[in-house]
């Protein structure tokens, strides 16, 4: 028997560590994907460089949930030249007791999003959409945000390697 992840982050305690996830057999229910994000997120982070090409500030929009995990996972991968502000959204669309990014609306986003400087992009995880077309549970688009927000946004599939790529990325 294995909890869920969302059992340690709302304790904010450490997640048990990758061995005890016998292979990650149940990865798809959301069990283990914090312990492998996290342990992605460390290998991953060694191959960065010391400063990124051109200054840039980047917003990255979370579930309230992994919101503090995430900031001291970026806090630990910083480069000269990148600032990185999470945005942890909460979630009025579902309601507050509702906090993870794979349910977040395109109108909660923008809520938050327009009561704060959002930098040169805002990084959008791929899990808040829907796969088949790509828009947000309340049929908001990625574009409609960039539109009305005034910011370019991109959407990064859910992996370490992918948001460090999306953050170097000029």
């Amino acid at each position: 028997m294995y909890a869920a992840d969302e059992i340690y982050l709302m304790a904010g305690g450490p997640v048990p560590p990758a061995r005890d996830y016998e292979g990650f057999s149940v990865i798809e229910d959301g069990i283990g994907l914090v312990r492998r994000f996290e342990d992605g997120f460390a290998r991953a982070a060694g191959h960065l460089p010391p400063a990124v090409p051109s200054p840039r500030t980047v917003t990255v929009v979370t579930g309230e949930m992994f919101a503090p995990r995430l900031v001291r996972l970026l806090a630990g991968a910083r480069m000269a030249g990148l600032t990185v502000d999470v945005a942890a959204v909460p979630n009025e669309f579902f309601g507050r007791g509702i906090a993870v990014a794979g349910l977040l609306t395109g109108q909660d986003i923008q809520r938050e999003l327009a009561r704060r400087p959002l930098g040169d992009r805002v990084l959008i995880p791929a899990v808040a959409l829907r796969e088949a077309d790509g828009v947000f549970l309340d049929d908001r688009t990625p574009a409609d945000l960039a539109r009305d927000l005034e910011v370019q946004m991109r959407v990064v599939e859910p992996t370490p390697r992918a948001l460090l790529a999306a953050l170097l990325d000029g």
